[in-house]
């Protein structure tokens, strides 16, 4: 790939990465998303762990964990194998929600797409898996050796990990 089109595909992700933040202005929670796709698909797991999936600092996850106990959609409960240690599950509640997210994700990208065909959808689904993929090799082939390797930006994948 030539530079100017190395360019080109920075620029559009970086903006297309925005733009999905800015989706969080419109009740569109990506942390809390995350959090509710991994606790539905590895039923109990320990806030380190969902610390180490979003690439964060174990403290930082402990006030939001709170805050999603609070709104009823997961669960703490004690480690029976540990009473130091507390395992975080998804409530009924936390799984309507995830499900309701993702509807709306859903059809905001139908809204988006409703004019392209379905093998333009499909390709560009299968090109961004591909990158996302490339992505994740790359990372692992160079490590972050900065300080601030625990101050990372959390997967937007849907997809379990």
């Amino acid at each position: 790939m030539n530079s100017e089109t190395a360019q080109k595909l920075a620029m559009s992700i970086m903006g297309f990465t925005q733009d999905f933040k800015d989706l969080q202005g419109r009740g569109i929670d990506q942390v809390s998303s995350v959090i509710l796709e991994y606790c539905s698909t590895h039923e109990r797991v320990r806030p380190s762990d969902i610390a180490a999936m979003l690439k964060v600092n174990p403290s930082s996850i402990t006030r939001r964990i709170q805050v999603m106990e609070e709104e009823g959609i997961i669960r703490l409960t004690k480690d029976s194998q540990d009473q130091r240690s507390v395992l975080v599950s998804i409530t009924e509640k936390g799984e309507n929600e995830l499900e309701e997210l993702i509807g709306r994700v859903s059809s905001i990208f139908a809204n988006v797409t409703k004019e392209w065909a379905i093998d333009e959808i499909e390709a560009f689904t299968n090109a961004m898996d591909r990158f996302s993929s490339g992505l994740k090799d790359w990372m692992k082939e160079h490590p972050d050796t900065s300080k601030n390797t625990q101050r990372r930006t959390i997967r937007t994948s849907w997809k379990e990990q």
